[in-house]
């Protein structure tokens, strides 16, 4: 995989719902799984909505803007576009009589997402204490993550928030995927103009890996100052080479909130009190039944090698290549289904997979592979609570 650098690409596939008035905060606290009480000006949080059965209808960011919106505090949805028009009818049907104003602002703002390298030291004593949170906009990182060309995009009316997923992303120890990017631009000076071309993004390199800071933003802009659409492989290939999957594919209708790790990523709160769907929530937490877990792939050898999928004619004869697809079943050693692709970007991937087939020492799928034989890498992410991990693959013996 190639070292990281700073990027700056348009979410084409997110949308943005404004939930405004005096009772906005309230009215999401009980619909929402995370605890809007956490959530302050300028401050971003991740979590989902959920039927009234417990499970998933969306995953969901949302963003406390400083600005006021008609005199009104507003709270922006960010939201995969496939999801909208169900979740503008849940929200409808969930108002009431709360004194709220919901609008779907999809073709004013548009959201962004920038990689940034920031020179700040990882957070110590209790500053790390409160980055901790993942889920919250408590990330003690956020003040230190500001250029003189975010301030001119904050001048502009353009509203930045740290990643929720910043700590899962990101962790302090050094990653060999986070080397330097030399001579790169800055990633937020690129916002009005696009990107940089790929030539001058710093080529891939083998030297020892250096600490380094990194920060993802996720930003939300007018429609009219949003750079050009370009790739969002790199955004995607972030998240996927972390394990973390976002949108439908993900967090289908009938998923449960913990099949995406949106507990380890502090997407749900366990103290906030009652809220829709939290019953089947609270109970799947308490006896750890979560049997299937979202996990980062590698298709190929460990060694490396190319992404697609050999096809083979009825001669034996090997004829045309085709990429991975979304929905593919993955199987064991032994030819035994055992989890499906969820999510592709080139060689990487996620995919849901029973933990019972999970090696206890390695933390790894030895034998994994697609229908046909290509093998694939996987392991459980680094931040997944090791205390956690322990009791999940004792329950899943």
């Amino acid at each position: 995989m190639k070292p990281l650098a700073p990027f700056v690409c348009r979410l084409p596939s997110r949308r943005i719902l404004r939930v405004r008035g005096t009772d906005a905060h309230e009215f999401l606290q009980g619909i929402f799984t995370n605890d809007l009480h956490e959530l302050h000006p300028n401050g971003s949080m991740y979590g989902c909505f959920l039927y009234f059965t417990g499970r998933v209808l969306c995953d969901a960011h949302l963003y406390q803007c400083k600005q006021l919106h008609e005199r009104q505090a507003s709270i922006l949805v960010d939201v995969h576009e496939s999801s909208v028009a169900e979740l503008l009818d849940h929200l409808t049907e969930m108002k009431m009589r709360k004194k709220v104003h919901i609008d779907d602002v999809g073709k004013e703002l548009v959201v962004l997402a920038a990689l940034e390298e920031t020179s700040a030291a990882p957070p110590t004593g209790a500053d790390a204490q409160r980055s901790s949170n993942v889920g919250s906009s408590s990330d003690a990182r956020v003040s230190s993550v500001t250029s003189s060309s975010s301030k001119t995009l904050e001048e502009r009316h353009t509203e930045c928030f740290a990643d929720p997923r910043n700590n899962a992303l990101f962790p302090q120890s050094p990653s060999p995927y986070c080397k330097p990017a030399s001579d790169s631009e800055d990633a937020a000076a690129t916002f009005v103009t696009g990107p940089p071309p790929t030539s001058s993004l710093p080529p891939a390199t083998d030297s020892v890996a250096t600490p380094l800071n990194w920060f993802l933003r996720r930003c939300v802009v007018p429609a009219t100052w949003a750079p050009p659409l370009s790739s969002v492989d790199p955004y995607t290939t972030l998240l996927y080479s972390r394990g973390i999957g976002e949108g439908p594919g993900v967090f289908k209708n009938k998923s449960l909130p913990f099949e995406g790790n949106l507990d380890f990523l502090k997407g749900v709160s366990f103290h906030k009190g009652c809220y829709l769907g939290q019953e089947l929530t609270h109970r799947t937490h308490v006896m750890l039944v979560t049997r299937k877990r979202t996990v980062p792939l590698h298709f190929g050898p460990a060694s490396g090698g190319p992404p697609a999928v050999s096809t083979t004619t009825d001669d034996g004869a090997v004829a045309t290549t085709r990429p991975v697809e979304i929905g593919e079943p993955l199987y064991s050693a032994s030819k035994e289904k055992i989890g499906v692709v969820t999510g592709v970007c080139g060689q990487v991937g996620v995919g849901l997979l029973r933990l019972r087939y999970v090696d206890k020492a390695t933390h790894t799928v030895p034998g994994l592979q697609l229908k046909n034989g290509t093998p694939v890498q996987t392991h459980l992410p680094d931040w997944w609570p090791l205390k956690e991990v322990r009791r999940l693959l004792k329950n899943n013996a």
